[in-house]
């Protein structure tokens, strides 16, 4: 079964805000897109930079 994506999303701001780093990188997809101030990036590795 797979999950919704408010429901990852739900989890990864909680593993955020207990400081679970490993958590942060384990739950969002591959390509993953994060878009910040700083702009855009596609890629779970952009977590761990």
């Amino acid at each position: 079964m797979s999950r919704g994506s408010l429901a990852v999303v739900e989890e990864w701001l909680a593993a955020v805000n207990r400081s679970d780093g490993q958590r942060v990188i384990e739950l969002p997809a591959d390509d993953v897109e994060i878009i910040g101030p700083r702009g855009t990036a596609r890629s779970r590795c952009v977590l761990t930079d």
